[in-house]
């Protein structure tokens, strides 16, 4: 997987600065390995790790969606612990479908980074953008992610 940085224009009214965005090609990528589980205190754990296809990150929505419906049955909260700190890209459809995922019917969702800025950043700006702000929160490792959704349930 290689990333390239690509040049969009240069701003006008300060010509000095440009704006770069980060394009990620799947060029020799490594294939995308997810899984999914329930914990044993109910939390639904996903781990993301490769390059993802739209095919590859819903691989596992029946399941969850499942898995929210009995906990929302049993009238207790549903907790998502995400980790995405293993991907190594994604097809750009992959961003629109988490717009969509991230206004699903869950009460908290722990997202970890592994400490990756450009993750986060990203990702925040997404959280903002669909308005779940206070449902989600990022995490640099899965202890941390773990321990903000037990602290919630």
């Amino acid at each position: 997987m290689g990333i390239v940085y690509c040049k969009i224009d240069h701003q006008k009214s300060a010509p000095r600065f440009s704006r770069y965005t980060m394009c990620m090609s799947n060029t020799g990528h490594t294939p995308a390995k997810n899984s999914m589980r329930e914990l044993p205190d109910g939390i639904i754990e996903l781990v993301q790790t490769g390059y993802q296809t739209v095919a590859a990150s819903i691989q596992f929505e029946p399941q969850i969606d499942e898995l929210v419906g009995q906990r929302r049955a049993a009238k207790k909260p549903a907790l998502i612990l995400s980790d995405i700190s293993g991907i190594t890209g994604h097809d750009t459809k992959v961003r629109d479908m988490a717009h969509t995922m991230l206004k699903s019917d869950f009460d908290a969702m722990a997202i970890v980074t592994g400490g990756n800025v450009t993750t986060k950043l990203i990702g925040n700006w997404l959280v903002k953008l669909v308005g779940v702000g206070q449902r989600v929160e990022f995490f640099e490792t899965q202890s941390e992610g773990l321990a903000w959704l037990r602290s919630r349930n």
